[in-house]
């Protein structure tokens, strides 16, 4: 491929976007036009016409299930977009960066510290329960009260 001759892959296994993948990665890299083509025979989905041209030890039985598996909505423009969103670099410029330099982003350092620690309670949900924000503010006041009590008995 890295010649940029002409490359033709006939693979039987590629059943799924997932088999087929790293080939489309890297034809994407290189550039390369990509096709999907089927053979156009009246009998390439009928698994009993299939094992009698097929040379490899395979059976009846493992053809209808390749046939089961094949998806047969993949198309070569979907596989070229997941590819393409695989190897765009990732870009660090849409970030808000957390902290620069040990100081707190313009959005952190401007925000309340209590309103966010509530803000957070209030998105907590523990399972098996169902509370509102306000009771489960209240039962870390409670939680607080009695673990400072026990602390100083």
């Amino acid at each position: 491929m890295n010649s940029k001759v002409l490359a033709v892959i006939v693979d039987n296994e590629n059943l799924q976007s997932e088999d087929m993948e790293p080939y489309v990665i890297e034809a994407v890299k290189r550039d390369y036009t990509i096709h999907m083509l089927e053979p156009n025979t009246p009998w390439r989905y009928k698994p009993p016409k299939l094992i009698k041209f097929t040379q490899r030890p395979i059976t009846l039985i493992e053809i209808r299930q390749m046939h089961a598996l094949f998806d047969r909505t993949i198309t070569s423009d979907d596989l070229i977009r997941e590819a393409k969103k695989k190897l765009r670099p990732f870009d660090s410029t849409s970030l808000v960066p957390l902290t620069t330099r040990g100081a707190p982003s313009p959005a952190v350092a401007q925000s309340d510290p209590v309103e966010n620690e509530r803000s957070c309670i209030a998105d907590t949900v523990v399972p098996g329960s169902v509370t509102a924000p306000e009771e489960v503010e209240v039962g870390m006041e409670q939680a607080e009260e009695e673990e400072w009590d026990t602390a100083n008995e």
